[in-house]
């Protein structure tokens, strides 16, 4: 979870915060880029949620959720499975 005080944002602005290319800040170097790459890594590629809740005046709250193990990591691991040794990962092979 990330929290801010800072000035908050609008219902419309917070809509749209995670489109690529959005930004509040047009002609001040940024690209509007950083949230929708962040959602992206998130939902998609670790399988997680992202939640943003603001209030003007009061601050904002991004609440990301990832599990502990990726998507396709999970499905890797399981197709390897079939061909691999028994051995549990926590214990040495024997000799």
């Amino acid at each position: 979870m990330l929290r801010d005080d800072g000035v908050g944002m609008p219902a419309d602005v917070v809509q749209r915060v995670f489109e690529p290319f959005f930004t509040t800040r047009l002609g001040q170097g940024g690209s509007g880029l950083g949230l929708s790459i962040v959602r992206t890594l998130v939902t998609k590629k670790l399988g997680g949620t992202i939640r943003v809740d603001s209030e003007p005046g009061v601050g904002t709250t991004f609440t990301l959720l990832i599990p502990l193990v990726a998507p396709q990591f999970e499905a890797s691991m399981s197709a390897d499975a079939g061909g691999g040794s028994d051995i549990p990962l926590n214990q040495p092979e024997s000799p």
